[in-house]
């Protein structure tokens, strides 16, 4: 797992589109590695200037450009922009996705209200 600090992020555009695959570049100054090798150790904090190549397989570069562009954007401005444009984002995505009914697993079960809520999922496992 590579997390890209975006304070850190120079460039993010399209690269090229291949039979299989729509490709974007991300070049960064700088990157945290996690889980190297898929091993639990400390993170790994990389101040070397790189493109990151990504290919997109299950969805499309109109999709997740203009996100991520914003995204890059936002985390650009002064601290307190940064922060009311980040809350803009946020709130925007959360309201724009209902909840999908397939996540029900037992028959008897049913919708009582629908809400925003978060789910977070640790990086690390106990083993």
């Amino acid at each position: 797992i590579v997390k890209f600090p975006l304070k850190k992020v120079t460039a993010l555009e399209p690269w090229r589109r291949t039979e299989k695959a729509e490709m974007f570049f991300i070049h960064a100054q700088a990157t945290v590695e996690m889980r190297q090798g898929g091993r639990d150790h400390p993170y790994t904090f990389k101040q070397v200037s790189a493109d990151h190549r990504f290919a997109l397989l299950y969805t499309t570069l109109r999709d997740v450009l203009p996100r991520l562009t914003e995204l890059l954007v936002a985390n650009h401005l002064p601290c307190a922009e940064r922060e009311k444009r980040l809350e803009v984002i946020v709130k925007t995505r959360e309201e724009g996705i209902p909840f999908d009914i397939s996540w029900i697993e037992d028959l008897r079960e049913r919708v009582l209200i629908e809400c925003i809520a978060t789910r977070i999922s640790p990086l690390v496992s106990n083993s």
